[in-house]
């Protein structure tokens, strides 16, 4: 191939990987390169595979789970195994924020019912801030200062995809891919982003974390069956189904 027609190819694969690129990653944490063997300990620091967020500093011993969801397997095979109460990772800093983003995190739940609030992601925390949890047999949405909504029922032992989409200031709640409530104006909070609870000791999750993203987005341009971390063909059937 001349010259030439290698630049003219690579302007138009270029091209059209920028119309796919809608949303622009901003934070995206999971176990690619550092996992797979089972109950070994979890890294010290989790780290964000773009470098663009900080580290996050593990507490207690979280452990190596051979295990992810079957749609990601191709970038990890394992995940993160929260099993007690000072198990978390986190930084001194608020991650999320303003207005435009997606937040959508991978997680499996043991229990089907499990008293109180168990955190997946915080950013804050649930008394300024806001957490994506499971609360007894939800999984739920914390809004500081406000209370909690419902994205679904907890199905346990299997991996569900939690998201909260922030879009021109109205925020919506996800649960495999399809859209399940409205929500308070939520972003911000105290300086604290955690995964595994909302700090060490304090609604800490029983079960595994997969995956963390936060990206955003210019106004208008999300399109769910394009930017979550999902198989795209089952959303593009879960979004037909929803605009029936």
């Amino acid at each position: 191939m001349s010259l030439k027609s290698c630049l003219i190819l690579s302007a138009v694969l270029f091209s059209i990987s920028a119309a796919r690129a809608e949303i622009e990653v901003q934070a995206h944490y999971n176990l690619k390169g550092a996992g797979g063997i089972r109950d070994v300990g979890c890294p010290q620091a989790l780290k964000d595979h773009l470098g663009k967020a900080p580290d996050l500093a593990r507490h207690g011993s979280p452990k190596v789970m051979t295990s992810s969801p079957a749609c990601r397997r191709q970038e990890y095979d394992s995940s993160i195994k929260f099993e007690e109460p000072d198990q978390c990772y986190s930084i001194n800093k608020n991650l999320v924020n303003g207005d435009n983003f997606v937040v959508e995190a991978w997680a499996y739940a043991l229990k089907g019912n499990d008293g109180g609030w168990h955190t997946v992601v915080a950013n804050g925390t649930g008394g300024t801030g806001f957490l994506i949890a499971q609360e007894g047999g939800q999984w739920s949405v914390l809004v500081g200062g406000i209370g909690g909504t419902s994205l679904g029922k907890v199905e346990p032992e299997k991996w569900t995809h939690l998201a909260v989409v922030k879009s021109r200031g109205a925020v919506t709640g996800w649960l495999n891919g399809q859209r399940t409530c409205n929500l308070p104006n939520l972003g911000g909070g105290i300086e604290n982003f955690s995964l595994g609870a909302s700090a060490p000791g304090k609604e800490p999750f029983k079960g595994w974390i997969a995956e963390f993203r936060y990206s955003t987005f210019k106004p208008g341009k999300f399109d769910p069956v394009s930017d979550f971390l999902m198989d795209t063909e089952q959303l593009r059937v879960v979004q037909a189904a929803e605009q029936k």
